[in-house]
């Protein structure tokens, strides 16, 4: 489980890296880290998702994804980046996209570098 701030051109951005999470549980956790961090923040967050690598995006993950989202994520974000979305992930990320306000669009990208500087950009 990770979730940390990491700094890209002096900007803060949050990671949140479900690679190597299997387990729905391990995912689930790691969802929950992810949200008590936006909360705590005093600006609008510039968010990364890396889902390359980990386990399948479950009804319950994508359950909880959209409250979270309606009650936290779309309050305070300004872009929001994802990382392996492919197969059933990108399922979810476009299912998810639906329930978002266009500031918490998720918007893929195939590196990490190609996602921060889209996230560093004004």
């Amino acid at each position: 489980m990770s979730v940390k701030w990491e700094s890209c051109k002096g900007k803060r951005i949050l990671y949140s890296d479900y690679s190597g999470l299997k387990t729905e549980k391990e995912m689930l956790d790691n969802l929950e880290l992810e949200a008590r961090l936006f909360k705590e923040s005093k600006e609008p967050v510039l968010a990364l998702d890396d889902f390359r690598n980990s386990g399948n995006v479950t009804s319950a993950f994508m359950a909880r994804s959209k409250e979270l989202a309606r009650e936290v994520f779309s309050r305070n974000i300004r872009k929001n980046a994802i990382l392996g979305a492919a197969g059933l992930r990108k399922v979810f990320m476009q299912a998810y996209n639906l329930f978002v306000p266009e500031s918490s669009k998720l918007v893929p990208f195939e590196t990490k570098e190609e996602a921060l500087e889209y996230l560093v950009r004004d």
